[in-house]
């Protein structure tokens, strides 16, 4: 089965090319965007859900949160080294011979506030993939019983129809990947966005089972 997205790239191709974009993106946006705006966004997000889930849900999402935010910038030593690197009065690095202080301090500044949001939203997506698991165990195994049902029928089924659920399930890959790290453009939908990809990828899964091949 081919593993082209396009005429002329291999998936490999099309995620090493998104996975440079992203991270230069991620770079030039955490080195020039103004903090506080950034922070404003962030905390506006968060305000959807805190006002969209019960008081308890809440407490333990922000709370997981907070501590996961702690631990791995923090207490890891990892924000020491961003500030060695980064920080013009703490290090001679190639990064201050090339910025200027005041974008230094940003890119320290809006670092936090990236990690909190990838956190705070991996987070979140934990919280869906839980309640959600139910129905998406479902999903799958009524694409396995029709599969088993496919097994009995008259003809083969459809190559194209496997093929084009897996470009699917490796487009929602990558959207659950760049959803974890990009501003927030939904809105108010930010709590949601999570379980729609979940239902997509569970979606994909039942329907790469029942439309794929017979033994």
């Amino acid at each position: 089965m081919t593993t082209v997205v396009t005429a002329k790239h291999s998936r490999l191709q099309v995620l090493t090319i998104m996975t440079a974009l992203t991270i230069f993106g991620i770079f030039i946006m955490l080195l020039l965007r103004e903090p506080v705006s950034y922070q404003e966004g962030v905390e506006k997000e968060i305000t959807y859900v805190r006002d969209s889930v019960s008081a308890f849900e809440w407490e333990k999402l922000d709370d997981t949160t907070r501590r996961r935010f702690s631990e791995y910038l923090y207490e890891s030593g990892a924000f020491e080294k961003i500030k060695e690197w980064l920080i013009p009065k703490a290090s001679d690095s190639e990064f201050n011979k090339t910025f200027t202080g005041k974008w230094n301090q940003q890119f320290v500044q809006n670092v936090q506030v990236f990690v909190y949001q990838s956190i705070h939203r991996l987070g979140l997506m934990e919280f869906w993939l839980l309640n959600l698991a139910p129905l998406m165990i479902c999903l799958v195994i009524a694409g396995y019983n029709r599969h088993r049902v496919n097994l009995y029928g008259i003809g083969g089924a459809s190559a194209n129809s496997v093929r084009l659920y897996l470009k699917v399930l490796w487009f929602a890959g990558v959207g659950v990947l760049l959803y974890t790290i990009t501003p927030n453009v939904v809105g108010e939908y930010a709590l949601y966005t999570p379980a729609f990809m979940l239902l997509v990828l569970a979606l994909a899964a039942k329907g790469i089972i029942e439309s794929f091949h017979k033994g």
